[in-house]
């Protein structure tokens, strides 16, 4: 979960995974049919209400006819709106006959016999200089008629590897070369070429079809080229805003948040789960709140055997944790997947500075100041989560705040009171400011261990990790975080 979702996407509509669309377009509902559902009911009702109030009857009717489906919402009202403008088709008045024509006066036959003679020469002239006529016509262009022509093509995507320093005159000279090449050989199809960075002289100018939707994320500049449409090949350097210098470091956190949950999982029902997404079930059996991105090929996608294409590999048949659940990703130094060893996440809670860590060593994902127990009344000492819930119900309304990481007796939960933040004011309970409390959510799974300490350590080798909102996936599992029970932690 993202604790705040863009501005600019709130007042949008999600056609497809990273394409948005306002809906203040005047053109939304034919671009809605054009790009996500042209039999959308929906969309042709209101382009039909369109096209009858601007007076193209007929087009406002076709569009009718198409909302009228026997399962639309909007049946009814199409059906009468065809009615209405059947009728009105109808009452418009046919043109009366023409009146027979007068007797033509003899001077009037002898102009348009003078006339016809004329034509006839003139046509004898153009059979006679037909190749100097052919010549002109080759040469006249098109005449402005204001006719938009759309030409619907299937969009056929590839992979291009460049090799990582490569100048930005030669990415463009190769990929212009490249999709020239391959887009010839698509017939009336749009060639995508993604171009990704390499430092693997294996794939260095490898064009390969692509597989993945999370190479999309990581390609740095884009060629679109249709040889069919005549028209050039576009290429576009992509504003790669969300990307990180080091994805090995993320990649081995959300691998390591994987484990920790799947590791959790396992002592508590006995066995793996039969599919990886199993943990991020409902309440309780959240033992995530999603399944988590690796930031190499930015997917969350699941194989039961590697492939390199991106994802986890999880084989719950497998003898360790290691082993059962690594990165699908291609290691550039050896033919095998890249690897990450097992290091739980873990929560460190600081009471000499009122600081809570989450940690997969050697990262510190998170450092966020914390309120704790009046009189010392937060204990010292190791525990477990046992309970991760959105919107905790206490005793008293809006006690625990926006959501809450049961531990037993204590909790580790958000609140209102940021007067209460650096201060023992609780009843033992570890407090936390409600934005920071649902960020923590996210990346501390149920079963984690959670350490209170007087004084930590020093933490001068630990490696911090800024972005690690970047491991949300843009689509999040159908399960609810929300409880029914009324939690009694000390507060």
């Amino acid at each position: 979960m993202s604790l705040f979702e863009s501005h600019v996407k709130k007042n949008l509509v999600k056609l497809h995974k990273n394409l948005y669309l306002s809906k203040s377009d005047p053109e939304f509902f034919e671009k809605i049919l054009r790009y996500k559902d042209p039999q959308s009911p929906e969309a042709h009702y209101n382009l039909a209400k369109k096209w009858e109030e601007e007076g193209v009857l007929m087009k406002a009717y076709l569009h009718y006819q198409k909302a009228a489906q026997a399962d639309s919402p909007f049946y009814y009202q199409a059906k009468a709106a065809c009615k209405s403008i059947e009728q009105l088709m109808e009452s418009v008045p046919k043109e009366e006959e023409s009146s027979p024509s007068p007797k033509i006066p003899f001077y009037m036959k002898t102009i348009i016999a003078s006339l016809v003679l004329l034509n006839l020469c003139i046509l004898g002239m153009l059979f006679w200089k037909a190749d100097s006529i052919r010549m002109a016509a080759s040469q006249l262009k098109d005449w402005g008629t204001g006719m938009e022509v759309v030409y619907e093509t299937e969009d056929v995507p590839y992979v291009f590897y460049i090799p990582a320093g490569t100048s930005t005159q030669e990415v463009e000279e190769s990929l212009y070369n490249k999709a020239i090449s391959l887009g010839s050989q698509l017939s009336n199809k749009t060639l995508l070429l993604y171009g990704v960075s390499t430092t693997d002289s294996g794939l260095s100018l490898e064009t390969l079809p692509l597989k993945s939707d999370g190479i999309k994320d990581k390609a740095f500049v884009l060629a679109e080229y249709n040889s069919a449409l005549d028209q050039p090949v576009k290429i576009r350097f992509l504003n790669k805003q969300n990307q990180v210098e080091d994805p090995y470091s993320y990649t081995y956190i959300s691998t390591n948040l994987l484990r920790t949950a799947l590791n959790s999982y396992i002592e508590e029902i006995g066995e793996p789960p039969a599919e990886l997404g199993d943990l991020a079930g409902s309440y309780p059996n959240n033992y995530l709140s999603f399944i988590p991105k690796e930031l190499h090929l930015f997917s969350n996608g699941i194989s039961p055997s590697f492939t390199g294409e991106g994802g986890w590999v999880y084989n719950k048949k497998a003898e360790t944790i290691e082993q059962m659940l690594y990165p699908n990703i291609m290691d550039s130094s050896s033919e095998g997947a890249i690897h990450i060893p097992f290091a739980p996440v873990e929560v460190v809670i600081d009471k000499s500075t009122f600081n809570l860590l989450v940690k997969s060593s050697p990262y510190t994902m998170m450092n966020k100041p914390v309120g704790l127990g009046k009189n010392s009344s937060t204990p010292e000492g190791t525990f477990i989560i046992q309970n991760r819930v959105l919107d905790p119900q206490g005793k008293k309304p809006d006690m625990f705040g926006a959501a809450g990481l049961g531990m037993g007796e204590y909790a580790i939960h958000g609140t209102s009171d940021e007067h209460s933040i650096g201060k023992e004011k609780s009843l033992g309970c570890i407090r936390m400011l409600n934005e920071d409390v649902l960020a923590l959510f996210d990346i501390v799974p149920k079963g984690a261990s959670v350490t209170i300490v007087d004084e930590l350590p020093d933490q001068a080798n630990s490696i911090n990790i800024e972005k690690v909102d970047l491991l949300s996936p843009e689509e999040k599992p159908l399960s609810t975080q929300l409880a029914d029970e009324i939690f009694d932690w000390a507060g």
